[in-house]
């Protein structure tokens, strides 16, 4: 399950990048606004798995990257390691 939502996240990013490249108008010229919104939110969970899970990753960069792409999709798995 983790993968599919992984893959559908990677594809909201991608298609944000396209739609910001190519100038989508109408209903989809929202998606470069909304996509920052979700990076700063993104942004914010990087913080908080910086604070509280950082002595629990094995590879530090990598997780705070995955984090910033997947968000709580890729972190949440340290809470159940809790």
């Amino acid at each position: 399950m983790n993968l599919i939502l992984k893959a559908v996240t990677l594809i909201f990013w991608i298609l944000v990048l396209m739609a910001w490249m190519q100038g989508w108008e109408g209903t989809l010229g929202w998606l470069p606004a909304f996509g920052l919104i979700v990076f700063v939110a993104h942004v914010a969970e990087a913080a908080f798995f910086w604070a509280r899970f950082r002595e629990k990753s094995t590879n530090l960069p990598v997780d705070m990257v995955q984090v910033l792409l997947f968000g709580i999709i890729h972190w949440k798995k340290y809470l159940t390691a809790r």
